[in-house]
């Protein structure tokens, strides 16, 4: 089906009456759900897929962006809840990763499982990557755009465009440099980390550290 947004802040890009399982993606810094719109030929047909949509990006582009971590989970959470009836699956990519780790704590009790992405254990996060690209000015973040193949080269070089895309992805970066870990989530779900092999961003050695947030199986790879 279209995608459609309701409630506010989750994009449904697939929306069953009666769905055995929701899968809720949570985005990379930047991202959004047209990043997931190729995940819905792949799934299984009786499940749902959403996809998380921060304020200051696509249909709510008109509101005010976030820049605390905090208020960002909390508001995941409040818009998430119309959607917990049916089990769910949480996938995260960076950014994402945490976001759907933090919801998970606060309202996951029909959660099956967390999978995660290019991200480091919560207990290691910010990395200091993290909070560099927070500190950066326009011409500074460009540029780390540019480095980090962030955005199409077309984008970058188009004024007009960085001064509606540009907002969005500060705030993204607000959010990665606000996070302040708590301690251990004590999860009851299965886990699995995924980690790219040529990933220069993410140090192997900090990976082990999910297992700690669940007491239930945890794989990486």
């Amino acid at each position: 089906m279209a995608a459609d947004v309701h409630p506010p802040g989750w994009v449904a890009l697939r929306r069953l009456a009666q769905p055995a399982l929701r899968l809720c993606c949570f985005p990379y810094a930047g991202g959004g759900p047209a990043a997931f719109a190729r995940w819905v030929r792949h799934l299984p047909p009786s499940w749902d897929l959403l996809v998380l949509q921060l304020p200051g990006r696509g249909a709510r582009l008109g509101e005010q962006a976030l820049h605390d971590f905090d208020a960002a989970r909390e508001q995941a959470c409040t818009h998430l809840q119309p959607w917990l009836d049916r089990p769910c699956l949480f996938f995260g990519h960076s950014l994402g990763a945490i976001l759907a780790y933090e919801v998970a704590r606060r309202c996951g009790d029909r959660l099956q499982g967390l999978v995660v992405s290019a991200c480091v254990a919560p207990r290691h996060w910010p990395t200091e990557r993290g909070r560099a690209l927070a500190r950066l000015d326009r011409d500074g973040l460009v540029a780390a755009l540019r480095e980090y193949n962030g955005m199409p080269a077309q984008v970058l070089d188009d004024d007009e465009v960085l001064d509606l895309l540009l907002p969005a992805m500060q705030a993204d970066f607000d959010l990665v440099a606000s996070y302040r870990y708590r301690g251990p989530a004590g999860l009851e779900v299965p886990m699995h980390v995924l980690h790219g092999a040529d990933d220069p961003h993410v140090d192997p050695g900090r990976l082990q550290g999910w297992a700690l947030e669940t007491r239930g199986p945890c794989g990486i790879e």
